[in-house]
C-alpha cells in the first residue's frame, strides 16, 4: 500500500513532461475505490476508459494544480511549437496495489493563485 506522499511523488514523476519547470500550486491525493474515482471524474464530465482495474480496487486520485504549459497539437505531433501556459489541473490515477499510474488527464482549472 502506498502512502499519500508516495502517490504524490508518482503523480509528479508521471506528469513531469506537462509540469516542466512550472510551480505546482496545489496537490491533493485521495485513496478511493476505482468506482468512486470514476464517479468523481464523471461529475467533471470525464468518461471512463478501459482501465484494467476493477470497481472495488483502491486507487489514488491525485490532482496537481498550477499554471502548466499545455501541449499544443503540433507539439504532440513532434513539431517545434511553444505551448501556452494556462491554469490547469493534472489528474493522475494510480493503482494502489501495483504502485503504478494508469491514467493521466490535463484539464482547464477555474483559477490559479
Amino acid at each position: 500500500m502506498l502512502s499519500q506522499g508516495d502517490a504524490l511523488e508518482i503523480a509528479v514523476q508521471e506528469s513531469g513532461h506537462l509540469i516542466g519547470d512550472s510551480h505546482v500550486q496545489e496537490m491533493r491525493a485521495d485513496l478511493v475505490s476505482y468506482r468512486d474515482a470514476v464517479s468523481r471524474l464523471a461529475k467533471r464530465g470525464l468518461t471512463g476508459s478501459d482501465d484494467a482495474v476493477s470497481g472495488d480496487s483502491l486507487v489514488w486520485l491525485v490532482t496537481l494544480k498550477g499554471v502548466f504549459r499545455e501541449p499544443t497539437p503540433g507539439q504532440l505531433e513532434g513539431e517545434a511549437t511553444t505551448p501556452t501556459p494556462r491554469c490547469s489541473e493534472i489528474i493522475v490515477l494510480i493503482d494502489d496495489a501495483a504502485g503504478q499510474a494508469f491514467r493521466l488527464m490535463l484539464l482547464p482549472a477555474e483559477s490559479c493563485s
